[in-house]
């Protein structure tokens, strides 16, 4: 795990916007996004969209990284989080 990767772990304990995950680890937009997608391909992170007739927020695999979209760390995620 990649010291961008661990900084965007450390604030997905809660869902959070793409805008937050940003203004959180101050990091550039571009690198955000690109490890976003990766951290998702890898399993440690869950994209979620707010789902209507649920009123809560599901996971997904079609999503846009930066619109409308919350993420979170998963078990894996954050087991590769803590065991660092």
């Amino acid at each position: 795990m990649t010291d961008t990767q661990f900084k965007i772990l450390d604030v997905l304990y809660f869902p959070e916007e793409f805008d937050s995950i940003v203004e959180e680890t101050g990091l550039p937009r571009n690198l955000v996004r690109a490890e976003i997608k990766q951290m998702v391909s890898k399993g440690w992170i869950s994209a979620l969209r707010y789902d209507d007739s649920a009123g809560d927020w599901i996971p997904t695999t079609i999503y846009d990284v930066e619109e409308g979209f919350k993420y979170l760390a998963t078990r894996e995620g954050l087991m590769r989080h803590n065991g660092r």
